[in-house]
């Protein structure tokens, strides 16, 4: 059974005008436990609101959401959301301390909760920066405090929208190897939303292209090779390129 799996999902917004808009139209996926799963399309295309359904943001018009089998009804510390910006860390807490927020909220005690917090500061790369606090840090520093709170929580799934847009190029490039070995230590299921194909092919194992309200399908054969990370799936010739589904959305 897959982990996650969407059932002709439909998300209608309605303006303000009283116009209805369709943003997902019967969108259908499958996504394992273990994978790196990347949803690659242009901006308005609907990604982002299909992480934000799959995350218990907001409800689908029609379909059903599961995860290990259970409709989906709300968020839930099973899935962790790493968002586009930094803003959403707290500004008057030091790393550390943004880190350990959600175990806190959780009332796990000081101790315990303080060596999760560093364990996972140092599996992002910044042992050494838990007293700093976010106005001290760097785009890519505080994008790897996003990334060690929610992997503190010890989800089930990461739903990670468009992490590294804001970064430069260089960062970017930095922080998307760091994911891929960190996916490779923890092997926690991920769903990245991303408008790069060079990314999606980076790290993903599955991509899946998604169209603005193309209500066609049509699966494309693809290879890959292992290069030890994220993105490449192992094919006896060694050449090729991830699998990469046409999806829309």
């Amino acid at each position: 059974m897959a982990l996650v799996s969407f059932h002709d999902v439909q998300k209608t917004y309605r303006s303000l005008q009283g116009v209805d808009y369709t943003a997902v139209e019967r969108f259908n996926v499958e996504i394992e436990a273990g994978e790196f799963f990347c949803l690659l399309g242009p901006s308005g295309c609907g990604k982002t609101t299909v992480l934000k359904m799959l995350a218990g943001f907001e409800a689908p018009t029609a379909g059903q959401i599961l995860m290990e089998g259970r409709a989906v009804t709300g968020a839930s510390r099973d899935r962790g959301v790493v968002f586009q910006g930094d803003d959403s860390l707290y500004g008057w807490l030091s790393a550390v301390e943004n880190v350990e927020f959600g175990l806190r909220m959780q009332r796990v005690r000081p101790t315990p909760r303080r060596e999760r917090a560093m364990r996972y500061l140092e599996l992002v790369g910044l042992k050494g920066q838990e007293q700093k606090y976010p106005a001290e840090l760097s785009g890519g520093m505080k994008q790897r405090i996003q990334i060690a709170r929610a992997l503190v929580n010890e989800p089930k799934m990461l739903l990670m929208d468009e992490p590294f847009a804001a970064l430069d190029a260089q960062t970017r490039s930095l922080m998307q190897l760091e994911l891929a070995n960190i996916w490779q230590a923890t092997r926690t299921t991920v769903l990245f939303i991303t408008h790069d194909i060079d990314e999606a092919v980076t790290l993903g194992k599955r991509a899946r292209q998604a169209h603005r309200r193309d209500a066609r399908r049509a699966p494309i054969a693809g290879e890959g090779r292992d290069r030890g990370g994220a993105g490449w799936r192992a094919q006896p010739d060694g050449r090729g390129v991830p699998t990469l589904l046409q999806a829309s959305l």
